[in-house]
């Protein structure tokens, strides 16, 4: 059974830390999770332009970390706007067995919205099983319902939620069977 070690990265409540770790479980079946000790936001690493971390950059430091600590799978989690080059900004990335989500963008506030604590719940889980959906060796579904979707923006993550399609499911199964 894969263990996916949840990381909170700079300032993130703990409440949601151990939102995701009680709730990943009961969406991706037969992998458990648990939260490991956080680590500071690394400034030195910031794009002072663009107010952003390269998610990149991010990543490589929680290789270092799984590495070091044995860990199955890392996912850090960060509320600091992240990008990737080419794009804007990306509410997660993922390399190999490492990803992170942002919840700087999953936040309603973020776009003049009211405080609503249910949707943005339910906006970091999407983002966070899609990522882990990665890192299990899933590719982007054309099934604007699929978790898999590729989320252009935050209405592509309110539409298709953080359940896999029926085939995205199966193969997922079937990975986590190999892996």
């Amino acid at each position: 059974m894969k263990n996916i070690i949840i990381i909170p990265i700079g300032e993130v409540e703990q409440s949601i830390i151990d939102f995701l770790t009680e709730t990943i479980p009961s969406v991706i079946e037969g992998i458990k999770c648990s939260s490991g000790e956080k680590i500071d936001l690394p400034f030195h690493l910031l794009n002072l332009s663009r107010n952003q971390f390269m998610a990149e950059t991010i990543l490589v430091q929680l290789i270092l970390l799984k590495d070091k600590k044995n860990y199955d799978v890392v996912l850090g989690v960060i509320d600091y706007d992240i990008y990737a080059p080419g794009l804007n900004f990306v509410f997660g990335q993922v390399i190999d067995s490492v990803g992170i989500i942002s919840l700087t963008r999953l936040k309603p506030q973020y776009y003049s919205k009211p405080e609503n604590n249910e949707l943005y719940k339910k906006r970091i889980l999407t983002e966070a099983v899609h990522e882990l959906g990665h890192i299990f060796g899933l590719d982007h579904c054309n099934d604007p319902n699929c978790v898999m979707y590729f989320s252009n923006s935050i209405r592509d993550t309110d539409k298709k939620g953080y359940n896999f399609c029926d085939k995205c499911k199966r193969k997922l199964t079937d990975n986590l069977k190999i892996i």
